[in-house]
């Protein structure tokens, strides 16, 4: 199925994408077209019939209209959902009631698109530049136990599919016990329409993996939390994906590193593990560098022993403290203050979770 544009919305799309100032010239629209497919078993093809060589507006002009007729990338997502998708992040916050009514008239889920900051605030206080010197300074060398570590954490990620609402990513906590946002698995009937999906990522060969999905248990949420965005979930005929994750509950500080193992876009699993840098944290939110995309809503946020400090919730595009400039930040709820929250409010579901 291919997607069906009137000439308005064509004219209106072609405008968004000519307009980002990561599409003014060929070296920078190649990541941003290519990352919005990467992973996915037709995408590479398409990247093949495009010509990014030229004008921006000619060459949005063929962007739209190739994924517009390109049709499934293998993933029960469409080319030009996927690509819309992604670029909502970059472009202004005035043109997204646009882009989340087409994707309503089109019939296409929302792809776990998630909401802003609830305040709207960035709390580092450093300018842009600082930053890009914290990042040229650091220390890059690992372990090489530190890629180990990550394989077997990915394991428990979780890519979640809410049928009639839209993707996110969970958890394992416990041997059959998954956490993710609540906004992805608001109610008990979210979690009897979930489909949670395990492996669904690339193997060593680049080839995808045969992926296992599952259901949720009966009455399967234990707890959710609106204002803290998370949901806990039994599940039930689960895989053997190996060990949960563990939960690291401290408090994080300026400048250290966060790793984020997730399913942007309801897509193949992924992970962020640069440039990964903590901007702001108390013993509630945390805010961070590290990239997401809609879709990686009730992602781990882990050390770089990848224990859980925190569970992703949002994205959004913000302004500098200080400036007119915005910029796509990223939040999250501290593993701190989720383990106090269900202490408090589901004392059984924390009780069985010290246990494991």
């Amino acid at each position: 199925m291919t997607a069906k544009l009137n000439p308005d919305e064509r004219k209106q799309l072609v405008k968004l994408l000519a307009g980002l100032p990561e599409f003014q010239s060929k070296a920078d629209r190649i990541p941003l077209v290519r990352d919005s497919v990467m992973g996915t078993p037709r995408g590479e093809l398409l990247m093949q019939l495009i010509d990014l060589d030229g004008p921006p507006q000619g060459v949005a002009s063929n962007v739209i209209a190739r994924f517009a007729e390109y049709g499934d990338l293998g993933t029960g997502q469409e080319a030009l959902q996927a690509l819309l998708a992604h670029i909502r992040d970059y472009v202004s916050s005035d043109a997204w009631p646009f882009l989340d009514g087409f994707f309503q008239r089109q019939g296409w889920v929302e792809s776990g698109q998630t909401p802003e900051f609830p305040d709207g605030v960035w709390r580092d206080p450093r300018d842009y530049g600082q930053v890009k010197e914290a990042v040229i300074g650091e220390n890059t060398l690992r372990h090489v136990n530190f890629l180990a570590k990550g394989l077997k954490a990915a394991l428990a990620v979780v890519r979640i599919q809410v049928h009639g609402k839209g993707w996110g990513t969970g958890f394992m906590v416990s041997p059959d016990i998954l956490l993710t946002n609540q906004h992805v698995i608001a109610s008990e009937e979210d979690a009897r329409a979930a489909e949670f999906g395990f492996f669904h990522e690339l193997d060593e060969t680049g080839k995808t993996r045969d992926g296992e999905v599952c259901g949720s248990s009966t009455n399967g949420l234990l707890c959710a939390d609106e204002t803290l965005d998370y949901a806990v979930v039994r599940l039930s005929g689960l895989p053997d994906f190996g060990s949960p994750l563990r939960f690291n509950p401290r408090r994080m500080h300026l400048d250290e590193r966060v790793n984020i193992i997730q399913h942007p876009g309801g897509d193949l699993k992924k992970i962020s593990v640069q440039n990964n840098f903590i901007a702001y944290a108390d013993d509630t939110v945390l805010q961070y560098y590290t990239s997401t995309e809609p879709g990686s809503s009730g992602s781990p946020v882990l050390d770089d022993d990848f224990r859980v400090v925190g569970i992703h919730h949002s994205g959004g595009m913000l302004k500098e403290p200080g400036t007119l400039r915005r910029f796509y930040r990223n939040g999250g709820t501290t593993a701190m203050a989720l383990l106090q929250s269900m202490a408090a409010n589901a004392p059984k579901v924390y009780k069985e979770l010290q246990q494991d």
